[in-house]
């Protein structure tokens, strides 16, 4: 159940790249979650 969760949330996430090359990432409606990592695998 927890892992079907993650996998729906995993699907809104919002990627973006920055200006130094690293990925950034957030999921709409869980405050203060991000990611940030220099490959979007990672990420």
């Amino acid at each position: 159940m927890l892992s079907e969760y993650i996998e729906a949330a995993l699907k809104r996430a919002t990627y973006e790249i920055l200006k130094n090359g690293s990925f950034y990432a957030e999921i709409p409606g869980l405050q203060g979650l991000y990611a940030n990592a220099k490959t979007l695998e990672a990420c």
